[in-house]
């Protein structure tokens, strides 16, 4: 029962948090992880090329080859991440597989609603997917300089959900788990879109610092049991234990949660019940709903819990609600720290471990949120 791993980091200004990442999932290779397990690494070095090649253990020590170099790469393409994971099959064949992915993060938002471009900032001209003239992140500058994962590279190198998700059904896989190494993608949005790709989706639904998870902890749970298995558990304990200490007490900001995708059609059909069910949602200036960023005008992420029961006054529709949101994430699995991290600390008080953008009025959301799986099964 052999298991292969991918790590995916996409180019962009974190490459150098990227080249750290790499060194420490050496470190944990190094230990002999791996046992009948194969890993992966698939390195964008620029926007256009990349490669991609194999770690492995010899000796105590961790080695690499190269696989493959790419020229001329659009990973905006769902043929081009096709034929990325087709080679991938073909040179390293595994009965199942995980990946993790490393880059920046918007959720759900589509790649041609994510923000102006660098030359409409520039010029000062509004957005086109928006009435709404909101910034991208590198706009803001947070008071103590900090990074998140979402920093670097945007606009038209953007790679939506959907697309992601049409490019590894043509590979012909479904994953035992997606983690996402960005920011806003523990979203109910993306967890439809991803649903029948993957078993379980491991995120955070807030920024991540730029840092990203410590694999030198998280990738001994990813190979548990010998190499054929994997400890969610595990991976979420240590993402956590990493955060509350990490540079404390200035960036001790981590959150984390898994929703497990074979129940996300389920709760959808709560959501629908639910909005049928409830007028429409009116925000209460004396209870704001829980936010997981400060950087964008108006807010598009919220937690999922918190505007359910803001949205709904029906008791026995939200108990059928808590019962679902515990089978989809998992109480276990949602951990955080105190604050999290968006151009400065914020207060969690409300944590389910997952977002929706369905209260948003932003602008980007307003105008593409009907247009999501997600809202089209919950209305």
């Amino acid at each position: 029962d052999v298991y292969k791993r991918q790590y995916l980091p996409w180019s962009g200004n974190l490459y150098t948090h990227f080249l750290q990442n790499i060194e420490d999932v050496k470190k944990a290779v190094a230990g002999n992880i791996l046992r009948d397990s194969r890993l992966v690494v698939f390195l964008q070095t620029s926007t256009t090329k990349g490669s991609l090649r194999e770690l492995y253990y010899d000796n105590g020590e961790c080695r690499e080859t190269e696989l493959r170099t790419y020229e001329n790469l659009d990973v905006t393409q769902a043929e081009t991440i096709t034929g990325i994971f087709d080679y991938i099959k073909q040179t390293a064949p595994a009965e199942r597989y995980g990946i993790t992915i490393g880059s920046h993060g918007m959720a759900w938002i589509p790649a041609s609603g994510s923000g102006r471009s660098a030359a409409d900032a520039k010029a000062g001209t509004e957005p086109t997917a928006t009435t709404v003239p909101e910034k991208w992140h590198w706009e803001y500058v947070s008071p103590d300089g900090q990074f998140t994962r979402w920093f670097g590279d945007g606009g038209s190198r953007c790679t939506n959900t959907t697309t992601f998700a049409e490019a590894i059904t043509a590979a012909g896989i479904r994953f035992e788990y997606i983690l996402f190494d960005d920011c806003f993608m523990s979203s109910i949005e993306v967890a439809y879109d991803l649903r029948k790709i993957t078993r379980h989706l491991i995120a955070s639904p807030c920024e991540v610092m730029a840092y990203g998870y410590p694999y030198d902890l998280v990738m001994p749970y990813l190979f548990t049991d010998g190499g054929t298995g994997y400890d969610l558990d595990g991976v979420c304990r240590s993402f956590y234990e990493f955060y509350e200490q990490y540079e404390a007490p200035n960036y001790n900001c981590g959150a984390i949660a898994v929703t497990v995708c074979d129940q996300v059609e389920q709760m959808a059909e709560v959501m629908r019940l639910i909005n049928n069910a409830s007028p429409a949602y009116i925000p209460d200036p004396e209870k704001p709903l829980q936010q997981y960023e400060y950087l964008y005008a108006p807010t598009r992420f919220y937690d999922l819990a918190d505007y359910v029961y803001q949205l709904c006054d029906d008791t026995a529709l939200l108990k059928e609600f808590d019962e679902q949101l515990a089978r989809t994430v998992p109480e276990r699995y949602r951990l955080h720290t105190e604050y999290f991290y968006s151009g400065g600390k914020r207060p969690i008080t409300t944590y389910s471990g997952i977002s929706t953008s369905a209260p948003s009025t932003s602008g980007i959301v307003v105008n593409n949120i009907r247009d999501t799986g997600w809202y089209k099964a919950t209305h």
